[in-house]
């Protein structure tokens, strides 16, 4: 049971880089406050919040579809992980 925790922990913080970096290249230096925000980030439901909070400003400076994109990405990753 600890190895599981342990195992979904790293995969946490591996999928918080990879969706920070893939948020910072889309949104092309206006992530400031998500870098912020994924400070704050320790479990997954405060994950998925941050997630959503990235696509409310990816739809807002892009459009629905990459914001659909970020999010099927972030997604597969922490699944895949």
């Amino acid at each position: 049971m600890a190895r599981q925790a342990q195992a979904r922990a790293k995969r946490l913080v591996a999928t918080k880089f990879f969706a920070l970096d893939l948020v910072t290249r889309m949104l092309a230096g206006r992530e400031g406050e998500l870098r912020d925000l994924v400070r704050q980030v320790d479990t997954e439901s405060r994950f998925q919040e941050w997630v959503n909070h990235c696509c409310e400003r990816i739809e807002a400076h892009a459009d629905a579809e990459r914001a659909a994109k970020f999010r099927d990405s972030v997604g597969q990753t922490l699944a895949a992980g």
